[in-house]
């Protein structure tokens, strides 16, 4: 009885296995390598610094845990800076002379962010 069942859990085992390394690639596919999940946008080095250094006051966050992931040009002059920050998506705006207008967050928060943030501003 006991080898019947190991031999089941071995053969289950060595399927399991097949799977996995099935699904595994060795040769590297063309003009798949080196691929990462970076935008192809550009932002301005100075904005995203700027933006960066705003929403890290304004979460309480790390500047290392937040990112500009892209930027576009407003009618207004002004310029919208998409960002990660952390968990959560923001836009931080920046008028024409450079200074930091908003950042508002894109993502709705969780009631434990909000108190958080409550908690970090006493």
């Amino acid at each position: 009885m006991m080898s019947a069942r190991f031999s089941h859990i071995a053969s289950f085992a060595v399927a399991g296995m097949a799977l996995v390394v099935a699904g595994c690639e060795t040769t590297g596919g063309a003009g798949r390598a080196g691929r990462t999940a970076v935008s192809s946008r550009h932002v301005d080095s100075d904005m995203a610094q700027a933006c960066i250094i705003a929403a890290a006051n304004r979460y309480y966050l790390p500047v290392r845990v937040i990112s500009a992931v892209d930027s576009r040009k407003q009618a207004d002059s002004s310029t919208q800076v998409m960002m990660k920050v952390d968990l959560r998506s923001a836009v931080c705006t920046i008028n024409a002379s450079g200074s930091v207008r908003s950042v508002v967050d894109t993502t709705p928060k969780s009631a434990d962010q909000v108190a958080a943030e409550k908690r970090a501003q006493k």
